[in-house]
């Protein structure tokens, strides 16, 4: 790939890896997701995706379906249709530019006797997030040739194979082209309208051909003579404010208008204003790597995926496990959007992870019908989440010969609730946001809390409480008692609730009555809060300093050959429940989490029993371990798994990329490097430096922020460097076990390698 470690390029055309590269040259802006395939194909399964506007599938399980392809484009020159994967290309290049966020490909096709030379470039607006653009030119080297370029959109776009969305209206309007779409199963009313303005001045004839609405061009091209065109698309929905009334109605007027103002802006100009916000974009959180070309552009891409899919104006949806960039998991969000990638935005763009949490309190409801549904009180945070709360999870699963297999994550896989629960204490504890908590985040706390008081289960014998029939991330083992992971969250779910429910009560008394008031809230629930939490179990043996993942688990059959490849040799499900082995960060992940609570032989004796046992069968494994691994001093490993977190797209070691982006393992990256290598973490008095960089790293530079303050960490093998660009406070640090503050605006600078004490 070279050393521009702000491109990623694909040099040569592979048509069996289609699908794999149409998901790594994805493109979001928070509203508007499209996958990065050939302009010219269907290979790759075009999509485009509009955030929050999910439906059902034939199956009843909550989606987002694909909208038509407004990338779609037919070539015709001499009467030879060109296709990438069929055609005789001389040349083949694609390259994402992540500093500027804008896709282009330069191809050079031979047809008879004649060579073209075919560019594009797209990108979806950041400044005007419903609107998206393309360019596309077609050069003439050598020969002559009647060439017919036709583009608008494909129709038909289904979801796995299934129709999702009905066309309404497709046609001319407006001087461009005008698709008008409705969920089937949501009635929710999607709008696409392009504007195309082409080189030789005149208008497009449009042409309706099956699943195809598209403006046709015809020109006569020499040696030397060019045709170009440029497209800009608006897009809306009924969620945005225009009412799904019968017919087109607002929606239709509203992509209209966002595609007659791109327009009116020009191609150009869009682009230099998208340009502008990606350049604000990086200049709060771009990492350097010296030292490290593949590490740095791994990061970066990771980074720009997240930054490009995350949502900045709408506290209704959240990021996915695929982000915007395919079907898999149907969109749905997981415990991963608040654990692996939430605190990128947390260190660097709080005002995003704020919205990312308020998503979670605008499905408080669907997740009190979770419980309700189920016989507990309080709130059930779902495993699967889409819309509005209530549990997506699939219960099913269909192998290719029709067999199905159930799916019990939703049933079983309980502590998505108080990971959501570490996002918020998390989040106020390192910037300081403490509204938050009184605009929506005690009341969420305190039923949450309510939930797992009524889930608990009190061992008499053992004069305990204890959490039956659970899973913990290690999702080989279901329906097991007393996960490590989930007891030990839960406790500090139900303390942090309680706690902040009584600073409300004492700080805040009038709001905290209209609260109490209006959830029914009774006085002794606090108090059952505070006993369940204290005589909650906590698996950990303090004779070998290790948790023990669930009831059993040492117990189980141990397994013979290499756990990474555990999934290939088991037979069946039950047989994989009955063997010792980890399917991913659990007690692992859980450590991670308490970075505070214990020193690093602890860590040490778990690491050394569990990584051994662990199969890493998911993206967000790796991240996990590269972090603990650098907190161990180990920092080969460290660096190992790094790259198998920052390479789960780019590198070949995944094969489930056609399906879309690991979202867990990109945010994971991002942690891999400031918590682990960089060994930044943040707490409640000070922001703590204890790096462990790779051998061949020669310096690392992190933006971050902190309760306000931004600040600048500089790490070498040499020294460590912290700038304050806060003109008003000084940060306070501690490095190597001393505390010191670095003076607004100044620099503070500590000599010498300097490991975690």
């Amino acid at each position: 790939m070279g050393s521009d470690t702000w491109s990623v390029v694909q040099d040569g055309y592979e048509a069996g890896r289609a699908g794999h590269f149409a998901t790594v040259f994805s493109l979001a802006n928070g509203v508007v997701g499209t996958r990065g395939t050939d302009e010219e194909s269907r290979a790759g399964v075009p999509s485009t995706y509009v955030a929050g506007t999910f439906t059902r599938d034939h199956l009843g399980f909550k989606m987002l379906p694909n909208t038509p392809n407004w990338l779609s484009t037919r070539l015709t020159a001499n009467g030879e249709r060109f296709e990438p994967g069929s055609s005789r290309l001389e040349g083949y290049r694609r390259t994402l530019a992540l500093r500027e966020g804008v896709v282009r490909r330069e191809v050079v096709w031979r047809v008879g006797g004649a060579r073209l030379r075919i560019e594009s470039e797209r990108f979806l607006c950041l400044t005007e997030p419903r609107v998206a653009a393309m360019q596309y030119g077609v050069t003439v080297e050598a020969g002559t040739v009647q060439l017919f370029v036709e583009t608008g959109f494909d129709l038909d776009a289904p979801f796995r194979g299934e129709r999702t969305i009905e066309t309404l209206t497709a046609g001319a309007r407006d001087g461009g082209l005008l698709v008008v779409s409705e969920t089937t199963a949501s009635g929710v009313r999607i709008a696409s309208a392009a504007r195309v303005a082409a080189s030789t001045g005149g208008a497009g004839t449009p042409v309706r051909e099956g699943d195809l609405l598209l403006e046709r061009f015809e020109v006569e091209l020499r040696a030397g003579e060019s045709f170009r065109f440029e497209k800009v698309v608006g897009f809306s929905t009924s969620r945005d404010g225009a009412p799904a009334v019968s017919g087109a109605g607002d929606v239709a007027e509203a992509a209209l208008a966002a595609a007659r103002t791109a327009a009116q802006a020009g191609y150009a100009g869009l682009l230099e204003r998208h340009r502008a916000a990606w350049a604000r974009e990086w200049a709060a959180c771009a990492v350097a790597i010296e030292g490290d070309a593949r590490a740095e552009r791994a990061l970066r891409y990771s980074m720009f995926q997240l930054l490009g899919a995350v949502s900045r104006d709408d506290e209704r949806v959240s990021l996915g496990a695929k982000l915007l960039s395919g079907d898999g998991y149907r969109h749905h969000v997981f415990w991963d959007t608040e654990l692996f990638m939430m605190p990128m935005f947390v260190h660097t763009q709080p005002a995003v992870a704020r919205g990312m949490l308020r998503y979670r309190f605008g499905t408080l409801d669907g997740a009190r019908r979770n419980a309700a549904a189920n016989g507990y009180r309080g709130a059930w945070f779902p495993w699967e989440s889409a819309d509005d709360g209530r549990e997506a999870c699939p219960t099913k699963w269909v192998d290719e010969a029709g067999g199905e297999h159930p799916i019990r994550c939703g049933e079983f896989e309980l502590h998505s609730g108080c990971d959501v629960a570490e996002a918020v204490r998390y989040y106020v504890r390192v910037t300081g946001d403490e509204t938050l908590l009184w605009e929506g985040g005690v009341e969420m706390l305190l039923e949450m809390g309510r939930f797992w008081a009524s889930r608990v289960v009190w061992n008499e014998a053992a004069a305990r409480y204890e959490l039956h029939h659970v899973m913990g991330p290690d999702e080989w083992h279901e329906d097991v008692n007393n996960s490590a992971y989930t007891n030990v969250l839960v406790q500090r779910a139900l303390r942090t609730a309680v706690g902040v429910a009584e600073r409300m009560r004492r700080e805040r008394p009038d709001e905290w009555g209209a609260l109490a008031g209006r959830i029914g809230l009774e006085p002794a629930e606090l108090d059952e809060m505070t006993r369940v939490a204290d005589g909650m179990f906590i698996p950990f043996d303090p004779a070998t300093k290790r948790y023990v993942e669930f009831d059993g688990f040492d117990s189980l059959t141990p397994f013979e050959g290499d756990p990474r490849r555990a999934h290939t040799v088991f037979m069946s499900e039950d047989e994989r429940r009955q063997v010792k082995i980890v399917k991913q960060a659990d007690v692992i992940m859980l450590l991670y989490l308490l970075w505070e609570e214990h020193e690093l032989d602890v860590i040490r004796a778990n690491w050394d029993y569990y990584v051994p046992l662990t199969e890493h069968n998911t993206s967000l494994s790796a991240s996990t371990h590269a972090i603990v691994a650098a907190w161990l001093g180990k920092v080969d490993e460290a660096y190992e798994f790094f790259v198998e977190s920052a390479e789960a797209d780019l590198g070949p070691t995944r094969p489930d990329t056609d399906g879309g982006l690991h979202g867990a393992a990109m945010g994971g990256t991002w942690m891999a490097v400031v918590h682990g290598l960089c060994g930044i973490r943040l707490s409640d008095e000070h922001v703590e430096i204890a790096p462990h960089l790779p051998a061949h790293w020669t310096g690392v530079t992190v933006p971050l922020m902190w309760r306000g303050i931004r600040f600048t960490v500089a790490v070498s093998p040499r020294a460590i460097e912290v700038t304050n660009a806060d003109e008003a406070r000084g940060l306070p640090l501690k490095v190597s076990g001393a505390v010191r503050e670095c003076a607004p605006g100044a620099s503070v600078r500590f000599p010498g390698r300097l490991e975690r004490a």
